[in-house]
């Protein structure tokens, strides 16, 4: 399960649209 933190960035990359490739989870997923 993702964590708090990495749904929190997943949130913060949605809004922000460009900066969601900044942010790699683990399984390389954009």
């Amino acid at each position: 399960m993702p964590s708090k933190v990495e749904i929190d960035l997943l949130a913060a990359s949605g809004r922000h649209g460009g900066k969601r490739q900044i942010f790699l989870l683990p399984g390389g997923v954009p």
